[in-house]
């Protein structure tokens, strides 16, 4: 595989340089915390409770427990939760509407405390808990990504605009997690928006895969023929946009496109 040096395309010049500088402020409040763990005892990046014992994650044992519960049976293909008396060839999901990828790796449903947590994951002052997410992805489902074997880890982009009010893509922070245990390379602009879409949350199924349907392509300078990738997203719902940028990947001649999320909404497609 052609590794790229991953360098900023974004199509305007504030993009430019906006991944590095995120990643450096990141860096910097790692070692910040650090040192004030020296002072003061580490709390849940979820709950706020001081943790003992200390964990890397930073998340207690009863927030492990609550955002992570028991996944029950899901189709491998969407990774929507299917009745027990149910085949698995007979997901009503995927037989409504076929996505473009070969395995979907939820950490939990999109529902109760793990809602909670994605909604505020989306803003910049908790990528703490992001980074806690990512952890606690990878301890529950390094073995099934490895059995993959990607060799490229790629986030869902955000249109430029999008990440400069949010501050952060919280896809992107736990794709860098995930790379890292996996020691699989991070593209973080092989995917960018080329335009501005509207909010998939306004829209009905049928208008999420329309809505995004040519938004994405694929940067230059990667080739990606026979290619194993994974995607990474922070929720997905009708699986329109990972379905998408699936796409992009298989023209561009990728074997597997395979993607993990923190959260799989049920009964919303």
């Amino acid at each position: 595989m052609i590794q790229t040096n991953d360098k900023s395309r974004g199509s305007c010049p504030a993009a430019h340089g906006w991944g590095w500088a995120s990643s450096i402020k990141r860096r910097l409040q790692i070692w910040s915390d650090s040192g004030l763990d020296l002072l003061y005892p580490p709390h849940c990046s979820f709950c706020q409770e001081e943790l003992f014992p200390r964990t890397s994650r930073r998340l207690c044992e009863p927030c492990d427990l609550r955002l992570a519960p028991a996944l029950g049976r899901l189709c491998e293909m969407c990774g929507t939760p299917l009745p027990d008396h149910l085949p698995a060839a007979d997901c009503p999901q995927c037989r409504q509407q076929p996505l473009k990828l070969r395995r979907v790796f939820p950490l939990g449903i999109y529902r109760d405390d793990l809602q909670e947590a994605v909604i505020r994951m989306k803003h910049r002052w908790h990528d703490n808990l992001t980074v806690s997410v990512g952890k606690l992805m990878v301890e529950r489902m390094e073995n099934q990504w490895i059995a993959q074997r990607p060799d490229w880890v790629v986030p869902i982009p955000m249109f430029w605009t999008r990440r400069i009010v949010r501050g952060t893509n919280s896809a992107e922070l736990l794709s860098e997690v995930i790379a890292s245990h996996l020691r699989v390379p991070l593209a973080r602009r092989m995917l960018r928006f080329c335009c501005n879409i509207k909010k998939q949350r306004m829209l009905t199924p049928r208008e999420r895969f329309l809505n995004v349907r040519g938004a994405l392509s694929l940067s230059k300078g990667y080739d990606i023929r026979a290619a194993s990738i994974l995607l990474v997203d922070d929720v997905m719902t009708t699986g329109a946009t990972v379905s998408e940028a699936a796409r992009i990947l298989h023209k561009a001649g990728a074997d597997r496109v395979s993607v993990t999320v923190a959260a799989r909404a049920a009964g919303n497609r």
